[in-house]
Parts: C-alpha cells; sequence; structure tokens
C-alpha cells in the first residue's frame, strides 16, 4: 500500500501519475482501477481487490478519499490484510487531520509519501528547476516576482510558466507582465496600495475592473481582508527583515517588501482600524440595502491620510 496525503494538490497529482505510468508501462493499460470511496462500499471493495483478473495479473486500485467514510476507517487492518501479493493500493488523503487515529495509523505504512505546499525560497527554487528541466531559464528574483504576480498555487504557477515558455525560453520580468493575468490577491494589493496613496481615481477603476470581470464583493473583501491582516503582521514586527517576515508566514519576499513600502507612513493602530472599518461595512451589506460598490469605494478612499 501506498498513501499519499498533503495539502499540495500539484505534487500529489504528478506523484500519482508517475507511479499509474509506472505500472501501466509494466502490466498493460488495463492494469489500474480508480475506487470512489463514496460509491463503492468497503466490502465489495475488498472482493474487487481479492478477485482474479483476466485482463492483466498484477493490478493497482487507487482509493479516492477513503478517510471520508467511517466503513473505511475502521477497517483499514482488514484492508491492508487483505491486498494480495500481486496488487498495488494507493491511498489518497490530500487533507486529512493530523489528530486522528486514522492518520496516525496510515503513518505507520512503510510507504507514507506526505506532500506540502512549498512557500517563499523553496517554491522560487522549484520555479527555477522546472524552467531549467524545460531547457530555459529564469532568475531566482523573477521566478519570485511571478510568486507575487500568481500567488502559491502550484497547478497556476505550472500554467503560466507554460504559457511563458512557449513564447520564450528566457523568461524575464517584462515577459510576466507581458503575458501573466494578476491573482485577486495581486489585484487587491494594487487596489490598497493606491487607496493608501490617495490616488482616489486609480481606486474606483481598479475596484470596477473587478466587478466587470465578475469578481464577487464577498470574494474583495476576503482579500483586503487578508492583505489588511498581513500589514498589521509587518506593523507588529518592526525589527524584522522583509526576508525574515516572509520565511516566517511563508510568503514571498516581492510581497512583503512592496507590502512595506505601502504602509511606511501607517501605524499599526491605523491597520487595525481600517480592519474594523471593513468588518463594520461587511455587517452592514448583511444588515441593510445599499449600495455596496460605493461603499467599498469610499471605504477604500477614506484610508488616505
Amino acid at each position: 500500500m501506498i498513501v499519499l496525503t498533503g495539502d499540495n494538490e500539484y505534487l500529489i497529482k504528478k506523484r500519482l501519475n508517475e507511479l499509474v505510468d509506472t505500472f501501466q508501462t509494466q502490466n498493460g493499460n488495463f492494469s489500474v482501477e480508480r475506487i470512489d470511496s463514496k460509491k463503492n462500499d468497503f466490502d465489495s471493495t475488498i472482493s474487487n481487490l481479492q478477485s482474479i483478473s483476466l485482463l492483466s495479473p498484477n493490478r493497482m486500485f487507487i482509493l479516492d478519499r477513503p478517510g471520508n467514510y467511517k466503513s473505511w476507517v475502521d477497517n483499514l487492518e482488514d484492508l491492508i490484510k487483505s491486498i494480495p501479493v500481486s496488487t498495488t493500493v494507493i491511498v489518497l488523503e490530500p487533507k486529512i487531520d493530523k489528530r486522528l487515529k486514522y492518520y496516525k495509523d496510515l503513518r505507520q505504512i512503510k510507504k507514507f509519501e506526505s506532500y506540502d505546499r512549498l512557500f517563499g525560497s523553496q517554491l522560487a527554487s522549484w520555479i527555477v528547476d522546472y524552467v531549467k528541466n524545460q531547457k530555459a531559464n529564469i532568475s531566482f528574483n523573477d521566478a519570485n516576482y511571478l510568486i507575487a504576480i500568481v500567488g502559491n498555487d502550484q497547478n497556476r504557477l505550472v500554467n503560466e510558466l507554460d504559457k511563458l515558455l512557449a513564447y520564450d525560453q528566457s523568461i524575464t520580468k517584462d515577459e510576466i507582465d507581458l503575458l501573466v493575468e494578476p491573482s485577486l490577491n495581486t489585484t487587491v494589493f494594487k487596489l490598497l496600495e493606491v487607496a493608501f496613496s490617495g490616488q482616489y481615481h486609480q481606486v474606483s477603476e481598479i475596484f470596477n475592473q473587478l466587478i466587470v470581470e465578475k469578481t464577487e464583493v464577498p470574494q474583495i473583501i476576503g482579500a483586503i481582508a487578508w492583505q489588511l491582516q498581513l500589514f498589521a503582521v509587518i506593523k507588529s514586527a518592526p525589527s524584522y527583515s522583509a526576508s525574515q517576515i516572509a520565511e516566517k508566514i511563508g510568503l514571498n519576499i516581492y510581497t512583503v517588501e512592496n507590502s512595506i513600502k505601502t504602509i511606511s507612513k501607517y501605524s499599526y493602530s491605523d491597520i487595525v482600524e481600517y480592519s474594523k472599518k471593513l468588518v463594520d461595512l461587511s455587517m452592514k451589506f448583511r444588515d441593510y440595502q445599499i449600495n455596496q460598490n460605493e461603499a467599498l469605494i469610499n471605504l477604500l478612499n477614506s484610508f488616505y491620510k
């Protein structure tokens, strides 16, 4: 049995594809079967595992999130004992509560593989290596810049990297600015950046563009709240450098450096006050019929001092 777990969906999928491709190369295309734990009960799955296939003497079964169902959790030991020597079982448990006995039982399995999300310098190094493996190049600084624009989602980073590589084998900031669509967090940072510098026209322009792109108001509020929380963390650690903060909270250094510049003349209490105002406005949206777009723009413009 092989267990694949962790919160890095990209690396889990990559590892699963490697295992499946290797197994099918050795045993044929009909040797692998995916079992939906929701649709297949425990007893019928055991029977399936122990049955003989006419198509392939060796078989692989992929169990998708069996930990979501009590019968699978309670009978994990029986499942392990029932697996024939000729059968490989892969258990996919991307997100699992590590406090549970079920997790601890899985942890005892010899082939237990955990893939955690990459942040900061680790993620930037991964980007450099990914591009290098395509016989192309990107600098460590430009890799950090790409993360600041796209975010930490490796699936999206791969999509953007493949697009950039199709355009040019040398990826620089210029190509990133030309071809990469910023994430919501990146756009909202720009929104706060112009708000904190008193560029009222730009606030309306960026906000209205988000609405045109069909970004929901609750999503915008969530992204603003996240950015204000980051500002508060930075202001609460005045003795820390940008790189120290980035490593400590698992963020890209560009994001932290730009945030420090944006809030240079603002205090921790200012940021807390703005966060409270945002919460109050969110409550009003819930309780009263008001023009949400106009109210949010007015709130953002009130941040400038």
